[in-house]
C-alpha cells in the first residue's frame, strides 16, 4: 500500500539529493530507519 506521505517524501529526497548530492540519501534513509527502530521501543 502507498501512503499519503509518499509524496511528501518524494518532495523531500529530491530536493536532498539535487542539492547535497546520492550520498546524503543513504544517509538520510538510514537515519529515518534509526528513528523508526527507535518509535517502536
Amino acid at each position: 500500500m502507498i501512503s499519503g506521505a509518499t509524496g511528501a517524501i518524494a518532495v523531500v529526497i529530491v530536493a536532498l539529493v539535487s542539492r547535497h548530492g546520492v550520498e546524503y540519501l543513504f544517509a538520510a534513509v538510514v537515519l529515518m530507519g534509526i528513528i523508526q527502530m527507535g518509535m517502536d521501543f
